[in-house]
């Protein structure tokens, strides 16, 4: 039974693609476990030194699927550009731009671009932990999904504050988010498989 049956009201048809998502949201009682963990450690880490621990970056990258995802953002309106931030962070979100540091990887243009989908609504009164717990949710679902590796989603997560039961409450929006990504980029992938193969056999 999924951890967060009752609460759930995820308006995205129910074939293999969501069935995944949720399957990895299923599975994710032990990174609830970790992100419990991680918090304890990284609460007394950060009061000790004031900063984060470069164990929250996740910097694998796909360079296929970067492309694919930047198609996916501009067919939202949103421009990716890719330039040093000269900060510790990653990425920027700007409402309809984000910005990538060269270092980042793919798991950061995946987190951006929720922020886009999920929190540039004048009306969105969430907290700064919220939205980060969001995107950074879908961006690990996602990236599990293509198979991407090192992912250090628990400890970023932790590292805002924000536990199991703020993941749970957040569960409908995440779903939704990364059912909307991975739909758009399978589609993509599928079709330029498709082309190759039909260049193949002329």
């Amino acid at each position: 039974m999924p951890f967060w049956q009752g609460k759930s009201n995820v308006n995205c048809p129910i074939n293999a693609t969501s069935s995944k998502v949720i399957g990895y949201l299923e599975k994710n009682n032990f990174w609830i476990g970790r992100i419990k963990f991680y918090s304890r450690i990284f609460r007394s880490v950060r009061s000790s030194s004031g900063k984060f621990s470069s164990s929250w970056k996740s910097p694998e990258k796909n360079e296929e699927l970067n492309q694919k995802l930047i198609q996916f953002a501009r067919g939202q309106g949103i421009s990716v550009s890719f330039n040093n931030l000269n900060s510790d962070a990653q990425g920027v979100s700007k409402g309809g731009e984000i910005i990538i540091d060269p270092s980042a990887g793919t798991k950061t243009l995946i987190h951006e671009i929720a922020h886009e989908l999920m929190h540039k609504d004048e009306n969105n009164i969430q907290s700064r932990a919220t939205k980060e717990l969001e995107a950074e949710s879908v961006a690990y679902v996602v990236s599990k999904h293509f198979r991407l590796e090192c992912l250090n989603s628990p400890n970023y997560i932790a590292l805002h504050g924000n536990d199991a039961k703020d993941i749970i409450a957040s569960m409908d929006r995440i779903v939704k988010t990364a059912y909307e990504i991975i739909e758009f980029v399978e589609g993509k992938l599928n079709s330029d498989k498709f082309n190759e193969q039909t260049k193949v056999c002329a």
